[in-house]
């Protein structure tokens, strides 16, 4: 049985429906979920990284979502915010790959870089595996990026794309983690130091 809200919110979504909403959980249907199962794991982490948010389960093969939350940390308004803008995000497809062939001819704007480089970079603010995933799943959603590989053990990505390492900082940055040149000595020593898992 719902109950209904009392807030500025409608507890309706742009990006999906409310099925029920309750005082400390709301189920809620997500298109874009839809046997997706990437999409889905990637709304998990983030959702699970934000504070006030207990537990958070996905089915993609229904599209539905299961947030057990605590309405003093995060009321209900802000959630159902928050779901609205992650599930806008995550509704961006990527467009197609782009090919090795036509990188020279692409125009340099935004930060593109008319060349595939490599870069080497450290990443702050990881707490845990999910963080990593989190973080190479979206790098590699962006069609200026041929591959990336981000390892939560040594706080490092190593990325191939036409892209510029400015716009590339600031896509890892606008996650909330802090990305920064790691010159390829220091890389070395990273490295040379892990311990093998």
């Amino acid at each position: 049985m719902g109950i209904e809200m009392k807030s500025t919110h409608t507890g309706s979504l742009t990006h999906g429906k409310v099925v029920h909403a309750l005082g400390r959980r709301v189920r809620i249907i997500a298109p874009v979920l839809l046997k997706d199962q990437e999409r889905a794991c990637v709304l998990e982490i983030l959702l699970q990284k934000r504070d006030g948010i207990e537990k958070v389960r996905t089915v993609p093969d229904i599209a539905a979502v299961v947030i057990h939350f605590d309405p003093e940390k995060l009321p209900q308004a802000a959630l159902f915010s928050l779901l609205d803008a992650l599930l806008a995000n995550l509704g961006k497809r990527k467009p197609a790959v782009i090919s090795n062939n036509s990188v020279q001819a692409m125009p340099v704007e935004g930060g593109e870089s008319p060349l595939e480089q490599k870069y080497n970079l450290a990443i702050d603010g990881m707490s845990c595996l999910s963080c990593a995933l989190l973080i190479e799943m979206v790098l590699k959603r962006e069609p200026r990026i041929s591959s990336a590989t981000v390892l939560y053990v040594t706080e490092t990505a190593l990325v191939t794309g036409s892209i510029s390492k400015e716009v590339l900082c600031k896509l890892i940055d606008s996650l909330g983690y802090k990305a920064h040149s790691l010159d390829s000595l220091a890389y070395g020593r990273v490295r040379q130091e892990t311990p093998v898992l």
